[in-house]
């Protein structure tokens, strides 16, 4: 059968005129001058939100969730609710700043796009990033790449972040390395072996910091809408592979992609801490970034 998770990050589809194979031409200062305009929508959203956290005024009640400490629970609220199996702790707006911490997948197939007109997986990986960092970094948070020492504070530092984010040699994110407490956005198409993917679900399991795994696809990788004969080649390996009758493929592949996908989508149900999102290159970013902002800002 099939395995999206190994056979598209080994190989990508090159008999088409309009794939093109790991661009390495994108334009950094253009992406960060667009993830700053980016960041100026997002931030219009932020304007006006309160952050939860250990300061001292009062902001809302909210649900008590398992993995919290029982300290937490207001029980004059929880005993004057009308729901007697919910239990509340009062919420207060955070005033000391809270780390975000960011990792963008930079492997090879991550730099390839079906269509020269789309951009490629990385592009819309490292706007994405900029983009929430940037929004972050004008709102007063410490932000830096996964794997730095110093945290990031002001506007001013986002080339900064741009280069340690575009100078990623890790082939998968080192969790180990975020402090536990901070938000940790993990970037990539998630395309990878099983066995990897269940070591960073069980170095996530006990992080008491939220965790966002947002995976960006390629159209074509999302709905493998091919038929006849197709060449692929691959960045890692030297030898073509010509497949026929692709369309037969198409329901085992989709089988197999909708079950990877799943992993992580039903790893984010489980765990209240973790939060699963899907892009498509060939979609908006400006939707998918205001749901993950809201994210990072404690009101999804």
């Amino acid at each position: 059968m099939l395995r999206p998770f190994s056979f598209l990050n080994r190989y990508k589809i090159l008999s088409s005129k309009e794939s093109s194979l790991q661009k390495e031409d994108y334009h950094l200062p253009e992406l960060i001058l667009a993830a700053g305009q980016l960041a100026k929508l997002l931030q219009i959203g932020r304007h006006g939100h309160k952050r939860s956290g250990t300061g001292e005024d009062f902001w809302q009640f909210r649900a008590y969730q398992p993995h919290e400490p029982a300290s937490f629970i207001d029980w004059k609220q929880s005993a004057r609710s009308p729901h007697e199996e919910t239990l509340w702790v009062r919420e207060r707006e955070r005033q000391t700043p809270r780390p975000f911490i960011l990792w963008v997948d930079s492997s090879p197939s991550m730099k390839w796009s079906s269509q020269k007109k789309l951009p490629t997986k990385y592009e819309v990986a490292i706007k994405s990033s900029l983009a929430l960092g940037q929004a972050a970094l004008r709102a007063g948070e410490n932000v830096n790449a996964l794997g730095q020492k110093h945290f990031l504070n002001g506007s001013h530092f986002l080339p900064k972040l741009a280069h340690h984010l575009t100078h990623n040699t890790s082939e998968l994110p080192l969790i180990e390395l975020a402090a536990p407490h901070a938000t940790l956005l993990i970037v990539s198409d998630f395309l990878w072996e099983e066995s990897a993917l269940e070591t960073l679900l069980k170095s996530c399991k006990n992080r008491p910091g939220k965790t966002i795994f947002y995976v960006i696809l390629d159209p074509a990788e999302y709905d493998f809408s091919y038929s006849g004969h197709l060449k692929f080649t691959s960045s890692e390996d030297p030898d073509a592979l010509i497949l026929s009758a692709n369309e037969s493929l198409q329901q085992d592949y989709q089988a197999e992609l909708t079950r990877q996908l799943d992993i992580l989508a039903k790893y984010s149900h489980v765990m209240p801490h973790v939060f699963y999102q899907l892009h498509l290159t060939n979609k908006a970013l400006l939707p998918n970034l205001l749901t993950l902002e809201a994210l990072l800002g404690g009101k999804a």
